[in-house]
């Protein structure tokens, strides 16, 4: 492995009478040295406030 890329994307979501929560994807994908990918690992949670549960699994994964 070479490198390492990592993506996080979020968006709102309108919840009837809960209001808006965040929904978030992360990626991480392990690069030989010509760039090509050698595994991803995906993340994702439920829709939650904040980033609470979505933020500790991706920076575990990246230890």
């Amino acid at each position: 492995m070479a490198a390492i890329a990592v993506g996080i994307d979020e968006t709102c979501a309108a919840l009837c009478d809960e209001g808006y929560k965040q929904a978030m994807t992360g990626g991480l994908d392990l690069l030989d040295v010509k760039g090509e990918r050698l595994e991803t690992v995906y993340i994702a949670n439920a829709l939650e406030e904040g980033k609470n549960t979505f933020l500790p699994p991706m920076e575990r994964e990246l230890d």
